[in-house]
């Protein structure tokens, strides 16, 4: 079920498609990112990637390795260490220069009432050649 949420996350981003995100987040999702840790809505994680992604468009969005899956013995609980290359285009961009950044981050899954929701991600980015 995780490695099928894991293609959702990148079938949004490679569609365009926000609102595939409204099923996969929590109604709270707790971010670190840049040196700070935020808390979204569901709402506002949806607005955001949509935002987000009217002034990307995408080329590339894969696994730089192979998702590595962590449950906790009640099957309740889990991480996801992920690697991504990740390269698009800012529609703003006129010269159509594409950006190549490689990501590492860790997504925290609860499971309740037998779905699994994204709670946690916690994130870092590099520039790649």
């Amino acid at each position: 079920m995780l490695k099928r949420l894991q293609r959702e996350e990148q079938e949004a981003h490679l569609t365009n498609n926000a609102l595939l995100f409204h099923r996969i987040v929590a109604d709270t999702l707790c971010q670190v990112k840049n040196g700070e840790v935020s808390f979204l809505t569901n709402e506002q994680v949806v607005h955001r990637f949509e935002s987000y992604f009217s002034g990307v468009e995408f080329v590339r969005w894969e696994d730089s390795a192979e998702p590595i899956f962590v449950i906790s013995e009640d099957a309740t609980l889990a991480h996801v260490l992920v690697q991504k290359h990740v390269e698009l285009i800012v529609k703003s961009d006129s010269t159509r220069t594409i950006q190549k950044t490689d990501f590492g981050w860790t997504e925290l899954w609860r499971k309740r009432n037998g779905q699994w929701k994204l709670y946690t991600i916690t994130s870092t980015q590099k520039e790649s050649d």
